[in-house]
């Protein structure tokens, strides 16, 4: 999948994201970034949001993407 830059993400329909994820490290007894995914995401109140399948559902958090693609046909 070809990584693309989040400044060109379209904003007016669902995308796949890249974001970091992050796992508990006991050595520096914090978080640490661990690896990435990709989820799906639409663009919701000016800022990127995790897509739960519905747009009536408002619970999803705010992510901080670094890369997207189109979604799969």
């Amino acid at each position: 999948m070809k990584n693309i830059d989040m400044s060109t993400a379209p904003r007016d329909r669902n995308i796949l994201v890249q974001t970091k994820t992050f796992g508990f490290n006991t050595r520096l007894m914090g978080y640490e970034v661990t690896g990435a995914q990709w989820v799906e995401a639409w663009w919701r109140n000016g800022k990127w949001v995790e897509w739960c399948g519905r747009k009536t559902t408002l619970s999803t958090s705010h992510i901080d993407p670094v890369a997207w693609a189109e979604l799969p046909q």
